[in-house]
């Protein structure tokens, strides 16, 4: 189980969402959250992140633990046969259990609406939202549907991003997670593929979220 806590450890989960295509999973790497974080664990169905990917729970149990003994970085992707919500609990298991609050950790969960559903957080997921700060650990979860999504880890991620909705009843929703009206998200610029990709991002504090652009190919990008 996670092991040495840290109450010091700042709050950085982080909530993106957007329709296929927004940008989601191309400002996180672009983010390179390998040269922020010691380790980087992955919940990638898709696999649509550079890593160790591994398809069966034992090749992923066993990466995870062989990388935190190395004591050196690494970056290791869960990639099941089959989404559902108790290979995700695996995940979060396994996650749980190399967090060390001495080590920086990032947790980067892909369609999360895929394995959970509105109500509040459960399991070891709902223990991760509301206690792996202090341990170290910093959870990256990813959505197209974000109204689908448990409300514990929105409510924990201080940090919020927002690209293109499909949807009048997401943008409404999320215009109010935001602090921003519905329209601004209706009239959010088309993005430019291999050049330019349009989003919101709301940062701690009463302020409302603010416009943006990155380059989904070149370039680091920061939060």
């Amino acid at each position: 189980m996670a092991i040495n806590p840290d109450n010091s450890h700042e709050c950085r989960h982080m909530f993106l969402c957007g329709c296929s295509g927004s940008g989601k999973s191309s400002f996180l790497r672009r983010l390179n959250l390998a040269r922020l974080y010691q380790r980087v664990i992955y919940w990638d169905p898709d696999e649509d992140h550079k890593a160790e990917h591994c398809y069966t729970r034992a090749s992923f149990k066993r990466a995870v633990m062989r990388g935190v003994a190395s004591g050196k970085k690494f970056r290791v992707a869960y990639t099941p046969d089959k989404v559902t919500q108790e290979e995700f609990e695996f995940w979060c298991g396994v996650f749980w259990a190399a967090l060390d609050g001495s080590v920086l950790t990032a947790g980067v969960v892909e369609e999360l609406a895929d394995v959970t559903g509105t109500a509040k957080a459960k399991g070891t997921w709902g223990q991760l939202s509301r206690k792996a700060r202090k341990y170290g650990g910093h959870i990256y979860s990813v959505s197209q549907r974000p109204a689908e999504i448990d409300k514990s880890i929105l409510s924990q991620s201080p940090i919020k991003w927002c690209g293109q909705l499909e949807t009048p009843a997401e943008r409404d929703y999320l215009s109010r997670v935001l602090g921003i009206q519905a329209e601004a998200l209706q009239t959010m610029p088309a993005n430019i593929p291999g050049k330019k990709c349009h989003f919101y991002i709301k940062y701690p504090g009463p302020d409302p979220a603010k416009p943006r652009v990155f380059n989904p190919v070149q370039g680091a990008v920061t939060i």
